[in-house]
């Protein structure tokens, strides 16, 4: 059976959540630790990248 991924789609609204609970602003990095502790991301979705792609970089 092969493994779910969590899709970009399925990220929007839980991220918009965030979002909109912290009024004073979110950096990406908190982003993606709030995002990873609601998501669980599992097998490749839990791996860290070597390389972030220059597109996410701020």
């Amino acid at each position: 059976m092969p493994e779910e991924r969590i899709i970009e789609k399925q990220l929007i609204i839980p991220a918009l959540k965030v979002f909109s609970r912290r009024k004073e602003g979110t950096t990406t990095s908190e982003l993606i630790k709030i995002l990873t502790e609601i998501m669980e991301p599992k097998g490749k979705d839990a791996e860290i990248p070597k390389k972030v792609p220059l597109r996410f970089r701020l």
